[in-house]
């Protein structure tokens, strides 16, 4: 047997399992163009192999230069469909515009030079063996679209590979193994032009191209596609595997041995060959069989390593979508099930607490599927028995319609809740890629992963509040007013909320010769509270700037029709107890609101006047229907020396060391502080005010606390 023949056999099995795979690829999705182009990839490989092992050492000049111009074409086709191959693997888009048929034109071109053009210009006369490739015109036809197109496809692997994570991550890496290997070897075409005469190993690297690829096929599901390996799928690859490795065996004797083979050779050969086939050929078809479940479509795991593993992911998980798609991933490429579609309800993600509506969150990895529909009965169902996961036999009777794709597709539904018991998410989960039953380890795995899932959906949740309180925070300590500037006055101003975020606010405005003072206190405290002055800030702030309006009951009153209107809109209104001052110079202040704790310092008198404000019976943004005669305001006048104290009822009703059962600090602590240090400055009253509340409560607040203090100063005389 010559070693042009060994070469042959090798070559027609290339091309044979080329042929295979296209073929495989193919009838799996026929319209869809990664498949069509992997396809004729696979074709361009098969007949480039058959013609290239047809010019092999054939001694006839004639039909080798034949065979040599039709495999140089082949040539030329399968750079080209490789290059659109990959294209179409990372942008999904290929043949939308009309440079992506640059490739095809290309290999039309090259073609035509391969099969008119002088092939001996970049091959040494054929007959002579083998036919070592030589610089020429011809040769660099040859070599440019394979250094261009194997450059820009490895290049364009390479940059995606770091711009893709999970799937299709491990899909770019799989498919840039297979490529460069299939690269190496085609670039040994061509070292015999610089004088380094290596026998035509390039086709070898084929099989390497296509054990990388169809591995990535199989485990990275880079064509979707639902297979099993069975007994007779395992028998033909293992038959495959022998084939190949007789070839190779034959190969490896003629290099070692430099000779032809005899016939005695010959059949020792084929003897020992054909006992190792026949005493392990059932032992590795079955072995192949187990790992392929096991490495490619294995529904197979480790219990353990499951939950260890999610833990890591769910840790990991700054944010929904993350957490989503780390579940996906766990599910499918490690637990390995072929359907799961996840849903989380609208109020949940958006807010909208109202709202049970589930929004379904496809796998980002994976084509799209068409979410199943979660009929109402089904979820009813689910509310009412609250279970963490459910066989698909436990809700068949929620289904009226037994074709219902959902009740024909799903074999179980993890359910998680809140502390209300309140649906946070549902996942469908479908059969296992393997098509095995799910066994009494699945079930409790999956009932396991339920219970991880609901914490590491609600922890989620919690790091989006901490951020969105972050902002919150960030927003009111920066409204705060900086400039206190009221005329001929001496200005100081405290607020602590008890909450991430308050409900007490205070702000400060001077629109021409109008100085406007608000002090506020929203029901409750916390984000929502806080939401809530935020917006009443914004609304008392546009009255001030946009209107002609200077008395402060008009204001309250245009604020207070804004406010319902705005709260009507709200499952939870939130009314606001506050007072609004304004003051022309310092002197004279007109107020109005519904607030309890207005306190009055007269220097003259060195005594404190507590002013109780009742304009408005229940504040404002409660009902809109307020008789006209609660919107007058009240007047104030304030002396040299005197010093106003507003302060919200966080102050008079912090308890001691923030315990609920003992006494208030009550008027008479803050009238014995502005007494004692009322002939001081502002900042000096502020900060013995602070001090004390901090020793009486021993920091421990139960409500927000804002105060503002006013000292009159000094007074221009009137000429």
């Amino acid at each position: 047997m010559e070693l042009g023949y060994v070469f042959k056999f090798t070559a027609y099995t290339n091309s044979i399992i080329s042929l295979i795979i296209g073929l495989f690829t193919l009838f799996t999705n026929i319209k869809k163009k990664l498949n069509i182009l992997y396809f004729s990839f696979s074709i361009s490989i098969c007949l480039y192999a058959v013609f290239f092992a047809q010019s092999l050492y054939n001694p006839d000049p004639i039909e080798s230069l034949l065979q040599v111009r039709i495999f140089h074409v082949f040539c030329f086709f399968l750079v080209s469909f490789n290059y659109l191959f990959i294209h179409e693997v990372i942008y999904r888009n290929t043949f939308s515009k009309p440079w992506h048929f640059t490739p095809i034109i290309i290999a039309v071109i090259g073609s035509y030079f391969t099969l008119f053009g002088n092939v001996i210009a970049g091959v040494e006369p054929v007959g002579i063996i083998p036919n070592w490739t030589i610089i020429g015109n011809q040769f660099w036809i040859y070599l440019i679209p394979f250094l261009i197109s194997s450059i820009g496809c490895l290049t364009l692997l390479g940059v995606h590979y770091f711009k893709t994570t999970g799937k299709r991550k491990a899909q770019i890496k799989w498919i840039f193994i297979s490529l460069f290997v299939g690269t190496v070897g085609g670039f040994t075409t061509f070292l015999p032009a610089w004088g380094i005469k290596i026998e035509p190993h390039g086709f070898h690297f084929i099989f390497l191209l296509h054990l990388g690829t169809g591995f990535c096929i199989l485990k990275y599901e880079l064509f979707d596609f639902k297979a099993t390996l069975s007994r007779t799928s395992s028998f033909l690859i293992t038959s495959i595997l022998y084939i190949i490795a007789s070839g190779y065996t034959f190969y490896f004797y003629l290099w070692i041995t430099e000779k032809s083979i005899s016939n005695i050779d010959l059949v020792i050969l084929s003897i020992i060959i054909g006992l190792i086939i026949g005493s392990s050929i059932n032992k590795l078809t079955l072995i192949l069989q187990k790992t392929a479940e096991k490495t490619f479509l294995k529904g197979w795991y480790d219990y353990k390593v499951m939950l260890f593993k999610f833990s890591i992911l769910s840790n990991k998980s700054s944010n929904l979508p993350e957490l989503i798609q780390n579940i996906y991933t766990l599910f499918s490429e490690d637990i390995e099930i072929s359907n799961i579609q996840i849903f989380i309800p609208e109020w949940f993600e958006k807010f909208k607490e109202t709202s049970r509506k589930l929004i379904y969150y496809p796998n980002k990895n994976s084509i799209k599927h068409t979410p199943y529909t979660i009929t109402k009965p089904l979820l009813n169902f689910i509310y009412e028995t609250k279970k963490s996961i459910y066989k698909i036999e436990d809700v068949k009777h929620t289904f009226t319609d037994k074709n219902n794709e959902l009740y024909k597709n799903i074999n179980f539904i993890l359910a998680s809740y809140n502390e209300e018991k309140e649906i946070i998410s549902l996942i469908l989960i479908g059969k296992k890629m393997s098509e095995k039953k799910y066994t009494n380890e699945d079930f409790e795995l999956l009932k396991t992963l339920a219970n991880q899932i609901t914490p590491a959906i609600l922890k989620i949740k919690q790091i989006r509040l901490n951020g969105e309180i972050e902002i919150a925070q960030k927003i009111q300590s920066e409204i705060i007013p900086q400039n206190h500037t009221i005329p001929n006055c001496t200005t100081s101003a405290y607020l602590r909320s008890s909450d991430e975020v308050g409900g007490d606010f205070y702000d400060i405005h001077k629109k021409d010769n109008n100085n406007w003072i608000i002090l506020g206190d929203v029901t409750g405290h916390g984000i929502g509270s806080g939401m809530v002055m935020l917006m009443i800030q914004s609304i008392f702030s546009s009255l001030i700037h946009s209107s002609k309006l200077t008395d402060p009951a008009l204001i309250n009153r245009e604020a207070n029709k804004i406010l319902c209107q705005n709260f009507e809109r709200l499952s939870e209104p939130r009314p606001i107890s506050l007072v609004t001052l304004n003051t022309k110079d310092g002197k004279t202040f007109k107020f109005h609101g519904n607030h309890e704790n207005l306190f009055i310092y007269k220097k003259h008198d060195k005594k404190v006047i507590h002013h109780s404000i009742n304009h408005l019976p229940f504040g404002i943004g409660l009902t809109d229907n307020i008789n006209k005669t609660c919107f007058t305001s009240s007047t104030i006048k304030l002396s040299e020396g005197d010093i106003l104290l507003l302060a919200t009822d966080g102050l008079t009703e912090a308890c001691k060391d923030g315990n609920p059962k003992k006494e208030q600090f009550n008027d008479n602590r803050v009238k014995n502080i502005l007494e004692s240090f009322g002939t001081e400055s502002t900042e000096n009253i502020k900060s013995a005010l602070i001090e004390t509340i901090n020793t009486f409560t021993n920091k421990v607040f139960l409500d927000d606390i804002t105060f503002i203090i006013i000292k009159t100063n000094k007074l221009p005389i009137n000429h």
